[in-house]
């Protein structure tokens, strides 16, 4: 699995606070998981942390996201494998 490392708050903008989110699903987006939880108030570039996902275990990992929705986000450099079945929570920061 390719974790997305990066670095913090890009220059000039100041860290954003940590975010606890509930995950809902997970599914295959281009090869990508992605993820969708509701209003999850992430912005593409923000660093997550994913746990305790069902089934679609190759989520539990750190990521860099990519938002595709209000309710959905893909984990960069990811790749689905198996199918969602419960849970999940993310930290952002």
């Amino acid at each position: 699995m390719a974790n997305q490392q990066g670095g913090g708050a890009q220059q000039g903008q100041r860290p954003r606070k940590a975010y606890i989110g509930n995950i809902t699903g997970a599914a295959s987006h281009g090869g990508l998981i992605q993820i969708t939880s509701a209003a999850h108030k992430l912005r593409t570039g923000d660093h997550v942390t994913i746990s305790s996902v069902g089934g679609c275990v190759e989520a539990n990992a750190a990521w860099v996201v990519t938002v595709t929705g209000a309710n959905t986000f893909d984990c960069n450099g990811s790749t689905f494998t198996n199918a969602y079945t419960s849970g999940g929570s993310f930290k952002r920061g």
